[in-house]
């Protein structure tokens, strides 16, 4: 999985930074998104601007119309910055041509705003492969009970929060790549869920994964590069 795109050429989670990894080849691309006021979903990671944009405050005070005069990128790519896309304009660019692990942000733990509106985005523009993925355990509680046909992916970056897997029953657990060892595999098997792997950035890695038969690894690399 292309872990917020391809981002040699292009700021992270960004229509041009997620059509390159298309381009390139992989099956996957994960993207971060947030809500604003008006519960527009938009790519990005943080909710603050001031760490991606030339804007300064959260995203979630500010009207979609307020924020799309802004760039990304700015910090990590001054001279080819982009436009904050929304998720309908990545949806309607790419559409079936990759699938996508879409990771929800939240501002709280009961915060589900952002996944209600993902769920009709979705149906709207007819995309069939997808998973929904979130550190936040009531998203993945709230897809379980109310759409449970849709695959989870429960993201963990510290061993104290894997006793949550045998209440979430998730479809996947997404752990940080030092977290990966043979009792996290077993247990994997044992319960039945499936191992994706971030971030990992070495031919090396990605192949210990693939001997491990981990089900997919996000990655900043291309291998065809």
């Amino acid at each position: 999985m292309s872990h917020r795109g391809y981002k040699k050429d292009y700021p992270e989670n960004t229509l041009k930074s997620l059509e390159s990894a298309r381009d390139l080849g992989f099956e996957w691309v994960e993207l971060d998104l947030v809500s604003t006021k008006d519960n527009v979903v938009i790519c990005s990671h943080n909710f603050d601007l001031e760490t991606e944009t030339n804007g300064k405050g959260y995203v979630f005070n500010f009207l979609y119309d307020d924020l799309k005069i802004l760039h990304t990128g700015v910090n990590s790519f001054p001279q080819k910055f982009e436009r904050i896309p929304q998720l309908e304009e990545v949806f309607k660019s790419l559409s079936n041509s990759i699938s996508y692990n879409l990771e929800i942000k939240t501002m709280s733990i009961f915060d589900l705003r952002t996944v209600k509106s993902l769920l009709s985005i979705i149906k709207d523009n007819k995309i069939k492969n997808f998973m929904i993925s979130s550190f936040n355990p009531m998203v993945i509680l709230y897809l379980k009970l109310f759409c449970f046909k849709v695959n989870t992916a429960f993201l963990v970056e510290s061993n104290k929060y894997l006793w949550l897997v045998n209440w979430l029953h998730p479809d996947f657990l997404n752990p940080r790549a030092d977290m990966l060892t043979d009792d996290l595999i077993r247990n994997s098997k044992k319960h039945k869920y499936g191992l994706i792997v971030w971030t990992v950035n070495s031919r090396m890695g990605i192949e210990y994964c693939i001997e491990k038969n981990v089900q997919s690894v996000i990655t900043d690399c291309s291998l065809n590069n």
